[in-house]
């Protein structure tokens, strides 16, 4: 997706690794934990070198040469095990069930609390547990109080010590395993090597004991000697600090395994308080925000079973059942090689065709309490504009173009869904802006120039002064001095004192002090309707005033001099020219009064002279300070530049040269005075062109009047009937606008039967419980909620009245102004959309309102909320969407599955001959011959019966053996292929269907791969685009004032978490690994992130320094102590807005 694509994967991936850094760290053994494990191997080692070093001397001479002098750990451990009277022994350890010998420390630690009553424990270091094991041992007195009775007849056939060095070097190598094999070491198997190592230093004990105790008679010397087969003539003395070294080495073994234990224990234990405790916490605190998360979607099961394969190879059970292993959910690499096949490693696909949405179909689905009342039928063609049914009154819009394939109660499906170019939503926010736009130009050309246009229609409704009065009407005349100027003048005046009332009231209802009390109350919408009052009270009145001024010109004597009008055209046309905002009301009246004026020339028989004395006098009054020797002939220089090289522009240097040194004059004055010259030099070209062709008038004054009379008074009359009209219309639109906003914007995608589908809800209420915590629960109201805006827009409002510097725009223009006014916010209705959010409202600045539009585009893309340059290629998406859908569907629903259920079926008739083979060789192990002595040639007999037995037996274990690999084998290409099915990618694997099927998704991933490129043109291609709005990023819409299509109000929103002030919270709150050592671990955890309150109160005193931008923070915390915002609002959106609204053409302007 381009370079935006690029970072966004970066950052996330620098997420994700940091994420993995710090569970890998937390999940880490303690410190505690290692020293641990480190201090054991070093008491371990040197113990397993003196006894090896004394079997080496003494081994191979004792044992008949049995071993040789480099004979390893696995030879000791296999004489061991081989050695039935020491079997004996490991067995009845095996067999201690009632823990005679097991160190009651041992025993405590299974209980969860005992390592926070003891007195023993606080925060230890790894050789600390085994102090503590040493020092609380109670290893002497439980080895003296065991009973060895059972075993005497054993212990008797054992002769000398030398068995025993074999049987404690075995249990060092068992301790070391025990220690090193899994991350914590098995309580079950400490207590079992616990049973064992004891046991054996009591029966060492005992013997020592007995030896003590035997007279010192140099022949029973002798026996003794002789029974232990030694060369040397050792004594009973040496062999008794033999004994004692070994004894001392078991009770160091039995201290490595309690404090081994011990220290698990007290990890393990605190971890699962901690799990506990963070569960409850996160229900507790947490869970009000998720409750409305889910969807509930229909339940689709694609297999009738979930995965559930054993992936097992035979393998030789141990002689002692004792849990030694770890049990790990995963496939062994060891058991996968002796089944001859090669392990698939495991590796993090990122799927990319789950990153482009393909559902080419939808389901509208009603998840309210109301009454759907859906009124499209099945196989409509439907769009944007289309109403699908009511919901309470309102009406619901299709959110997309497509087919209705069925309805069902509460639900609507559509196929062959697509975009459309410009959804419905953008053409109502268009024709609202449109609609303002033109009661806006309507009502200040009407305030403005609608009294000044009368005069002509006055005129025209007067009794003609020519052949055609009669004496009758006459006789009706009221007005007989004065004509139809002094009727005028007086509209005039009328029209003077209302305007000043009108600007007066708006001023006053669109101040500061108003504006602060109704944005405080949350108000606004009252200022519009104070606004609407005083407008319906001003043209009301001025209605009156223009309808008594035509009903007294009908009875008014007009002076024959003035239906000379071009004098009166020149004065009007140049209020026209000067007007800052040529809307399209103004230009078409404009340019029909200019053409009135052509022909008035001819009508009013002007000259080039008379017309030379008009641009003369402007002139003069524009060179005011300019000193001149003999006043010039501003005209006839004029034409004389002209003449030579035919370039107007050459004309304006020089007028504009003109007013260097006039003082009196504004600027703005001095730049409508030059239009107006320019204006009259052209209209001079003009007419001379058509002197030359010889133009000449069909009209007299009176018809020309009659003409221009109708024209103006029609034009007026019509723009009456829209001001009448456009209310109606915009108040519709509103409806419309808000159908629209119960409708659908946001959508989630389903699969249903391998079919994806966007899911459009509708109606669903929030059930959430209330949480009393404002700060840290989900917003009251979204960013479609009205409730939202008006607040919002309250509070935006109030910080542009402290900023009037940046935040005011102009709300009165010239002549009385231009004074600048508040930018009031009133919302209208909100949109939540995919990708962000629309706001639709009315600004209001002093006496000028004006349609505002808000995009919020909190994506990590551009998007373009109006036209989209982009359809061609979005078109080609949607084209691909469907073949790439339905080749996806079929390549899962018969491709995949049906290899599946084939494998499946197979794995399960091994799995039954399986069952049946291994109950023939139970069936068969119970029909083990046994000899008859009293049979004649009975041993002949036996070995013949036990060879035909055992061969049978080595032909059913050879087959299990064979059916196990075999169906390792068919389970392996299951999960393969079940990986596939469940979106990952087929691996490589070598058999011919998995290869198909590998052919069969490059060929998907192919028309993915072009879908991918698609849409990867797009965000390039918007991005420089004016129409786009950025990644992340809060615009507004373009007004006349400011006509970029997109004003950015800032950009980067998602950069606004100060790590540096939240990582120290943060990493205070974290509970460490080390941690789960401490006795005091519940203290430690009252200070974690479980103790909410805590947590989030430290949050809380830093948020103003952890949020550096929070431009649409939730609900609840729209307040002035918002910091963040309050800073959005001052630096940002207030002054952006300011250079947006407001009058055209005056200041702030826009920047570029």
């Amino acid at each position: 997706m381009g370079k935006i694509s690029d970072i966004i994967k970066k950052f996330i991936y620098g997420v994700f690794n940091k994420a993995v850094k710090s569970d890998q760290e937390f999940f880490s053994k303690p410190k505690a934990l290692v020293l641990l494990r480190t201090a054991s191997l070093a008491i371990l080692n040197p113990l397993l070198n003196q006894l090896k070093s004394l079997l080496q001397k003494k081994a191979v001479a004792l044992l008949d040469k049995k071993f040789s002098k480099d004979f390893t750990d696995d030879d000791i451990l296999e004489y061991v095990k081989n050695d039935r009277l020491l079997r004996r022994v490991s067995k009845f350890a095996s067999n201690d069930l009632d823990n005679a010998l097991v160190s009651e420390i041992v025993l405590e630690c299974e209980d969860p609390d005992y390592f926070q009553t003891s007195p023993l424990l606080d925060q230890l270091e790894g050789d600390d547990f085994l102090k503590i094991a040493q020092q609380q041992s109670d290893f002497d007195s439980k080895i003296k109080k065991f009973d060895l009775s059972q075993l005497n007849e054993t212990l008797n056939k054992i002769k000398g010590t030398l068995p025993w060095v074999f049987m404690v070097y075995s249990i060092i190598l068992k301790v070391k395993e025990f220690l090193n094999q899994n991350d914590h070491p098995s309580p079950y198997r400490g207590k079992y090597l616990q049973r064992q190592l004891r046991l054996v230093a009591a029966i060492l004990q005992e013997q020592k004991q007995k030896m003590q105790n035997l007279k010192p008679n140099l022949e029973e010397e002798k026996a003794a000697l002789q029974n232990l087969k030694t060369e040397s003539k050792e004594g009973i003395k040496e062999i008794g600090q033999q004994i004692d070294v070994m004894i001392a080495s078991l009770k160091s073994l039995d201290a490595i395994i309690v404090g081994s234990l011990l220290a698990a224990s007290v990890y393990i234990a605190n971890r699962k308080k901690y799990q506990k405790s963070s569960t409850e916490a996160f229900s507790e605190n947490v869970g009000s925000l998720l409750c409305d998360v889910q969807i509930e979607t229909p339940d689709v099961s694609v297999i009738s079973k979930p995965f559930e394969i054993s992936l097992d190879c035979p393998v030789d059970p141990d002689n002692v059942a004792v849990v030694h292993e770890p049990i790990e959910l995963k496939l062994d690499v060891t058991r996968l090689e002796n089944c001859d096949l090669e392990p698939a490693a495991e590796e993090l696909v990122i799927d990319e065709k789950d990153s482009n949405e393909i559902a080419t179909k939808a389901i509208i689905d009603n998840q309210s309490s109301k009454n759907f009342n859906i009124l499209v039928t099945k196989d409509q063609m439907v769009t944007t504009r289309t109403p699908l049914g009511t919901l309470g009154g309102s009406r619901i819009y299709s959110p997309v173009d497509g087919i209705v394939a069925k309805i069902l109660n509460n639900q609507i499906y559509l196929d062959d869904i697509s975009d459309p170019e410009n959804t419905y939503l953008e053409e109502l926010m268009q024709k609202s802006q449109d609609l303002y736009q033109e009661l806006n130009d309507t009502k200040y050309f009407l305030k403005d120039y609608y009294v000044n246009s009368l005069f002509p229609v006055m005129l025209k409704s007067s009794p003609l002064i020519d052949a055609s009065i009669s004496a009758a009407e006459r006789l009706k005349i009221l007005f007989s001095k004065g004509g139809i100027t002094e009727r005028w003048d007086v509209a005039q005046k009328q029209l003077e004192n209302v305007k000043k009332s009108y600007d007066k009231n708006i001023q006053k209802i669109t101040g500061e002090d108003n504006v602060k009390k109704k944005a405080n109350n949350e108000e606004l919408y009252k200022i519009k309707e104070e606004v609407d009052k005083e407008d319906d009270k001003f043209y009301g009145q001025l209605k009156i005033i223009s309808s008594s001024a035509i009903n007294q010109s009908e009875v008014t004597l007009p002076k024959e001099s003035e239906f000379a009008l071009l004098e009166y055209y020149f004065d009007l046309y140049g209020q026209l020219m000067a007007n800052f905002d040529q809307s399209k009301t103004l230009v078409p009246f404009r340019d029909e009064i200019y053409k009135f004026m052509v022909e008035r020339y001819f009508v009013d028989k002007w000259d080039e002279k008379k017309l030379a004395g008009r641009i003369n006098d402007y002139c003069q009054k524009l060179a005011k300070g300019t000193f001149f020797h003999v006043t010039p002939d501003f005209f006839k220089e004029m034409n004389n530049r002209y003449k030579s090289n035919n370039q107007v522009s050459e004309v304006e240097a020089y007028v504009i040269s003109l007013e260097k040194k006039n003082k009196d004059l504004s600027e703005t004055d001095k730049t409508s005075l030059i239009k107006r010259i320019m204006f009259m030099f052209n209209f001079s070209l003009e007419i001379k062109q058509m002197v030359e062709n010889k133009y000449e008038t069909k009209l007299n004054k009176y018809q020309a009047t009659e003409k221009e009379g109708n024209y103006i008074q029609n034009f007026c009359n019509n723009l009456w009937k829209r001001y009448d009209e456009i209310p109606k219309e915009i108040d519709q639109v509103m409806k419309e606008l808000d159908d629209l906003g119960n409708s659908l914007t946001t959508y989630s995608i389903i699969d249903i039967d391998d079919d994806k589908y966007r899911f459009y809800g509708i109606g669903k209420e929030r059930t959430c419980p209330e949480s009393d915590d404002e700060d840290f629960t989900a917003s009251e109201h979204g960013f479609g909620d009205m409730k939202y805006w008006l607040k919002y827009c309250a509070i935006a409002t109030l910080i542009g009245i402290t900023n009037p510097a940046q935040s005011w725009s102009t709300g009165l223009p010239p002549p009385i102004g231009p004074i600048p006014f508040p930018v009031v916010y009133i919302p209208i209705k909100a949109f939540a959309l995919n990708w962000g959010f629309i706001v639709l409202g009315i600004s209001i600045t002093g006496i000028y309102p004006f349609p505002w539009v808000l995009f919020g585009n909190l994506s990590s893309e551009h998007h373009v909320p109006v036209a989209d340059p982009a359809t061609i290629i979005r078109k080609n998406v949607e084209a691909l969407k469907k073949p790439l859908t339905k080749g996806l569907k079929e390549f899962k629903q018969v491709t995949l599955k049906g290899y599946l259920d084939k494998t499946k079926a197979e794995i399960d008739n091994l799995t039954v001959e399986l069952d049946e083979v291994s109950k023939r060789k139970r069936e068969h192990k119970e029909e083990k011959p046994k000899r008859d002595r009293t049979l004649e040639d009975s041993e002949v007999i036996y070995v013949k019966q036990l060879a035909a037995w055992t061969e049978q037996n080595l032909i059913l274990t050879e087959r299990i053996a064979t059916i196990k690999l075999n169906r390792f084998a068919l389970e392996t290409k299951y999960k393969i292929v079940y990986d596939a099915y469940s979106g990952r990618s087929v691996k490589d694997f070598p058999d011919p269907t998995i290869k198909a099927i590998q052919k069969s998704e490059e060929a998907i991933n192919k028309q993915f791969e072009k879908l991918d490129q698609l849409i990867a043109k797009i965000d390039p291609m918007l991005a420089p685009l004016p129409i786009s709005t950025k990644p992340n990023s809060a615009s507004f819409a373009l007004t006349i004032k400011n006509p970029k299509p997109v004003i950015l109000i800032k950009d980067e929103l998602n950069d606004n978490i100060n790590t540096g002030v939240l990582n120290p919270i943060v990493e205070k709150f974290k509970v460490k690994s080390d941690d789960f050592m401490t006795k005091n671990f519940n203290s430690k955890m009252q200070n974690s992130i479980v103790n909410w309150k805590k947590y989030k109160a430290a949050l809380k005193a830093a948020m103003p320094t952890i949020v550096t931008k929070d431009p649409f923070p939730k609900y609840q915390n729209l307040k002035p102590t918002n910091l963040p915002w309050i800073a959005f609002l001052f630096k940002d959106f207030t002054p952006t807005g300011a250079k947006t609204y407001g009058f055209p053409g005056f200041s702030p302007y826009p920047v570029g």
